[in-house]
């Protein structure tokens, strides 16, 4: 009997170090996460690698883009870059809608690092497909962090969406 709780009371102090050390090493040992390229994306909003798709718009500009959104998935992203109200930025939407079936509504919330009143600018692709959000009329000057929604409520079930941004100062 002794042998069998010695043998318990090792397997549980080996469980207890295999946790700690897969814990210590950002991994779990028992399972294993799948992830899919539609769960949320983290974009740098100044860099874009090879890997990323980009289009040019009906406007002429090019855009990059930030995901499809589909109805089992829709498009949250962190836009990596901080913003202030003096640094005059834009940022722009192009949500193609193949004529009204690809229809898109999302949402760009800017949070104040500092703390302060949250800001959302809704934006939706079924009147126009390019919304430009003008942050400069935030209401505080000190930096903010973008982030951006994007549900899907077309016929089709998914729709593309395209990010640009500039300066205006």
């Amino acid at each position: 009997m002794k042998i069998k709780m010695k043998s318990k009371r090792h397997l549980s102090t080996l469980l207890a170090l295999a946790l700690v050390l897969s814990t210590m090493m950002g991994t779990t040992a028992f399972a294993k996460e799948s992830v899919t390229c539609e769960d949320a994306v983290v974009v740098e909003a100044e860099q874009t690698t090879a890997e990323a798709r980009s289009i040019v718009g009906p406007d002429g500009n090019t855009y990059e883009n930030l995901g499809t959104a589909t109805r089992a998935y829709p498009i949250e992203a962190l836009l990596r870059r901080t913003v202030t109200t003096s640094d005059g930025y834009h940022i722009v939407f192009y949500c193609p809608n193949n004529n009204k079936k690809d229809l898109v509504q999302g949402t760009l919330t800017a949070s104040p690092v500092l703390g302060g009143l949250v800001e959302e600018f809704p934006f939706t692709n079924f009147g126009n497909e390019i919304r430009d959000i003008d942050l400069s009329n935030l209401s505080n000057n000190g930096p903010y962090i973008l982030r951006v929604k994007a549900y899907v409520y077309g016929t089709s079930n998914k729709c593309d969406v395209y990010y640009r941004t500039y300066q205006t100062r």
